[in-house]
């Protein structure tokens, strides 16, 4: 029977392939939560604004500089895009 320690090694080397095929390994631990909570909230909204991205459970440890960090280095690299005329929404980029 596998420990839960084993469990939690396969879920990892399983990201970590799912990660490489999207092209995100390399990219940083809090821009991968920013990028992961917007994913998550577009899955059920059509777009992300910056409170509910910053009120996601994968960012709720995330100070407000290193967010605002990861959002800008997020756009820069074309993970995500900002959508319409007002300030703080975004989606993912396709």
């Amino acid at each position: 029977m596998r420990s839960p320690l084993q469990k939690v090694a396969s879920l990892r080397v399983l990201l970590s392939e799912l990660e490489r095929e999207i092209g995100i390994e390399q990219i940083g631990s809090i821009e991968k939560r920013v990028l992961l909570a917007i994913a998550d909230l577009t899955n059920s909204h059509d777009l992300a604004t910056t409170k509910m991205i910053k009120d996601h459970p994968l960012n709720s440890d995330v100070t407000q500089p290193s967010f605002y960090r990861a959002i800008g280095k997020l756009e820069k690299m074309g993970k995500i895009k900002k959508v319409g005329e007002k300030r703080g929404f975004y989606a993912i980029a396709e």
